[in-house]
């Protein structure tokens, strides 16, 4: 697969963050930006050098869509979860604290790394500190609205959004929102009053903060 000029830079960025001795790197791009793509390609650069690789997902739903990306990419079966051998083991943070070390892993993958508090991720850095590390977002923030600067040394920052906009990788949206901040858990208009009021009869998508949410939104929408 071929990277996109902005893909091609931020990898090498990132790659020469860690040829210059940092260790632990935090690769930021926009959704849509192709994160995974970018982080399949340095751990591509990984195993050409016959170096095994961990790749960490924050929820099993997303275990099965990062193995298949990541054979899509390097363009052979070495991705898969743990137990199978793979050069690219795949698995969930959760899954790998009560498991011995996997041997000969030098390169540790945090995909969406901003959902990884320090504390859940301690176990695993302390088990592969001798591994370079590399964290993959588009919101370097935790949902705490703590930074990563205690997981990171290094921040490469990808392509922004008006980049990609500009370049046709992303096409341009209209942002409503209200005139003053109104809190972590403010909320200015409802779902519905803002879909009847802006684009009724049209589709659309709505991010709701839990299962419980989304499921009283929808009976709302219906």
């Amino acid at each position: 697969m071929e990277l996109r000029p902005y893909q091609s830079e931020a990898v090498a960025r990132t790659m020469g963050a860690f040829v210059e001795g940092s260790k632990r790197v935090v690769l930021v791009a926009p959704t849509g930006s192709g994160k995974t793509v970018m982080g399949s390609a340095i751990v591509g650069k990984a195993l050409y050098k016959r170096r095994k690789v961990l790749w960490l997902c924050h929820r099993r739903e997303l275990l099965a869509q990062a193995v298949k990306a990541i054979n899509q990419f390097v363009g052979e079966q070495v991705a898969g979860p743990i137990g199978t051998g793979a050069d690219v083991t795949v698995a969930t943070v959760q899954s790998l604290l009560n498991k011995p070390k996997i041997e000969g892993v030098r390169l540790v993958v945090l995909d969406e790394a901003h959902h990884y508090r320090a504390e859940h991720w301690g176990g695993v850095a302390a088990m592969y500190n001798d591994a370079y590390t590399l964290g993959l977002t588009a919101t370097p923030q935790r949902a705490d609205g703590k930074a990563l600067g205690l997981m990171f040394e290094h921040l490469v920052e990808s392509a922004s959004y008006t980049t990609l906009q500009r370049l046709g990788h992303l096409v341009s949206c209209e942002t409503l929102r209200p005139d003053e901040f109104l809190g972590t858990d403010g909320i200015a208009k409802s779902p519905v009053q803002v879909y009847l009021q802006e684009c009724p009869g049209e589709r659309g998508f709505l991010f709701a903060k839990s299962v419980k949410d989304a499921e009283r939104f929808s009976r709302e929408l219906c």
